[in-house]
């Protein structure tokens, strides 16, 4: 299967706190008890009071007990009915503290202010005075503060519209479909407004529009019409507008958002009336991958060193709480706080480039190569057939022929080396980057920064992804010549997450079992795409073991110990180690009658089982199948795995019901068919 990574911000996508039980159920009719002061205010004629009640609720709602009691008087009722209430200065305050109700409220609450009709409001009343902000020009000094109060409420709003569309289908669905709110947001990414607006609501208005973009029909619509708009995210992703493509401040995700933005809505897209979408898509993929080789480099020849010597020498330097309150001890604790945040979101940045690249790489559009495609011939041959640009592989060469900048249309087949040129660099790029984490490992354990822990491992699984999704989609490229190296070095990789979580010190990647999952498919897309091209990679008696222990993870999902079953399958069916093969069968079979295995990985055993001994002329079957009783065992196991299947309750467990009942019928079959063989 496929990797399509999963934003962990989805391009910067904001999680979600559930602060709240979600059986707390909230009325729009307070209950009968003396209503909080707060309250009162809120719903008062005078605007102070409404911005004084604002204010403390956003502090009241940080804690657990106040929270509670503030939704059983129906706060998100009261709040949403406030939001509209001018001057702009209270409802800066009321939607501060809807923000605040969301975030420590968690999806409880965000879903009881759509309850509350909070679109609704925005849509009406708040919407349609957004547009005007932008074609405003110089103020007099006494309206500049009301417009700074303005534009900060409209990043407030775009906040808690963002926020719902990540939690609600519905509130997604409403705000796709609203006729303002997208050419609002188109227009606030156009880079002729931005030295009139503040950067914070740029930055927020790509990020909404990342997400709202994302797999989005309804929105990739307005792509096709909105030439002026596609020509602006061009600009930005181009790296034409000069302040973003710095590093300083971290401006350069605006660059990284609008190429996700025009990657999203690349189906639609053209940039001028006489050029074909296709046309489009070869651009926005030639900058796309341009921009990750930037992205990457630039963290490891500048970024990491630096965040790892701050990262373990901030570990050392006391909390607020902890020192006096003498100038020279904040001082220095500001700065080291300042430089994790700066750190922080450059991985932020990181993640979001790793993560579009990876997604690029899968099939799922025709200008990715389909991982099924045939091709006829040496691996000479193979590559000849990838220069030329055959029909079967016309596809990666229209997504990739036009990297050269100073492209000649009489050079194509210099073009299609430089694309696979392209590919070598993002493989070797993301290989360094993942080297570079690795090493600092043991080290990022004691880093007590959590949000730059969970970025570094977020950067470190996010690249394995990638690397997954290039290999099984670039299966007919020419290989890249290290590919043993890289087999030993994904399993370096894996013997460390080993060491971490078994040695009792779990700091790092404590139940993280995702990297392991995506490490093993690292390597499984890597022994695919050099099958294909007849090449073996045969693992060591480490490896083996390594892959044996995930099998046997009971703590682990089941997705990662199937993973290790299946590549314990395939290596199970190389010819020549006959011994290694024993070791596979053997440890299998014990593993399949283990009543505490699952059902769903003993149906994957049986398949590895079929495959491994498919046939009798094989050079191992007659010493390990034969002579090891197997056949005798799966016998004996065939009534004990058709009970547990027929138990399998088939409404609730529909799937794995169906998949136990094909590997049942499967193992009777291969019953009749080996004891024919014998």
């Amino acid at each position: 299967l496929m990797t399509k990574i999963q934003h962990s911000k989805k391009k910067q996508k904001k999680k979600q706190k559930l602060g709240i039980s979600e059986s707390l159920t909230t009325t729009n009719s307070p209950i009968q008890q003396t209503t909080l002061p707060q309250l009162s205010k809120l719903t008062s004629t005078d605007s102070e009071d409404r911005a004084w009640a604002s204010a403390a609720i956003s502090n009241l709602v940080q804690d657990k007990e106040s929270l509670t009691e503030l939704l059983q008087q129906n706060v998100a009722g009261c709040l949403v009915n406030a939001l509209n209430c001018p001057p702009v200065n209270t409802q800066l305050e009321v939607s501060g503290a809807i923000r605040n109700l969301m975030v420590f409220g968690g999806l409880v609450c965000t879903l009881d202010l759509e309850k509350k009709n909070i679109l609704q409001i925005i849509f009406k009343d708040i919407l349609p005075e957004q547009k005007p902000l932008l074609g405003e020009g110089a103020k007099p000094a006494e309206e500049l503060e009301e417009k700074v109060s303005k534009l900060s409420f409209t990043e407030q709003i775009l906040h808690i519209l963002w926020n719902l569309c990540e939690s609600s289908e519905s509130a997604l669905q409403k705000i796709s479909n609203n006729q303002l709110l997208l050419p609002f947001l188109l227009d606030l990414m156009n880079p002729a407004h931005h030295e009139r607006l503040p950067y914070s609501l740029i930055e927020v208005a790509g990020q909404f529009l990342n997400t709202l973009t994302e797999e989005n029909p309804i929105t990739q619509r307005h792509f096709k019409s909105e030439l002026q708009c596609n020509k602006n995210l061009l600009l930005l992703a181009s790296g034409e507008i000069e302040s973003y493509n710095s590093f300083e401040g971290n401006k350069v995700i605006l660059k990284v958002l609008a190429m996700s933005i025009l990657y999203n809505g690349r189906s639609k897209i053209v940039f001028d009336l006489d050029e074909s979408n296709k046309e489009a898509r070869k651009l926005i993929f030639r900058l796309l991958f341009n921009l990750c080789n930037e992205i990457i480099s630039h963290c490891i020849d500048t970024e990491l060193t630096k965040i790892f010597e701050l990262a373990i020498t901030s570990s050392k330097v006391p909390n607020f709480s902890e020192i006096e309150d003498g100038k020279d001890g904040i001082q220095s604790t500001n700065k080291s706080e300042k430089s994790l945040q700066k750190f922080n979101e450059t991985l932020n940045t990181l993640n979001l480039a790793i993560e579009l690249t990876a997604n690029a790489l899968t099939s799922d559009e025709e200008f990715v190569s389909g991982g099924e495609s045939q091709v006829e011939g040496d691996d000479d041959e193979m590559y000849e057939d990838f220069m030329e640009g055959e029909e079967s592989n016309v596809d990666i060469i229209d997504q990739m022929e036009d990297f050269s900048e100073n492209m000649d249309k009489e050079e194509e087949e210099v073009n299609a080396a430089d694309s696979f040129s392209v590919l070598k660099n993002i493989y070797h790029k993301v290989l360094n980057l993942i080297n570079r984490i690795k090493l600092q490992l043991p080290n990022i354990n004691s880093i007590q920064n959590n949000n730059l822990k969970s970025n570094l491992k977020s950067v470190y699984l996010k690249c394995f992804g990638l690397l997954q999704n290039l290999f099984e989609n670039f299966q007919n490229t020419p290989l890249f010549g290290d590919e043993l190296d890289v087999f030993n070095f994904f399993f370096e990789n894996l013997q460390i997450f080993d060491q971490i979580s078994s040695d009792g010190n779990n700091n790092v990647l404590e139940n993280d079992y995702e990297l392991n999952y995506n490490i093993i498919g690292a390597i499984w897309g890597l022994v695919k795409k050099v099958e294909k091209l007849n090449f073996i990679v045969v693992p060591s008696d480490a490896q083996l073991e390594l892959l044996l222990k995930g099998c046997l993870m009971t703590e682990a999902p089941e997705a990662v110990r199937i993973k290790c079953i299946s590549m314990m399958g395939y290596f199970g069916k190389q010819q020549g180690y006959v011994e290694r093969n024993k070791i596979i069968g053997e440890s299998l079979m014990e593993l399949l009658i283990k009543e505490e295995t699952p059902l769903i990985l003993k149906s994957e055993i049986l398949n590895s089982i079929y495959d491994i001994y498919a046939d009798k002329n094989f050079d191992y079957d007659e010493p390990n199948f034969v002579k090891s009783g197997f056949l005798a065992k799966l016998k004996l196991f065939f009534p004990n795995f058709r009970g547990l299947v027929k138990k399998l309750d088939k409404r609730k467990f529909r799937d794995t019901r169906e998949r136990c009942e094909e590997a049942l019928l499967n193992l009777k079959h291969f019953i009749l068919y080996k004891e024919k063989e014998l």
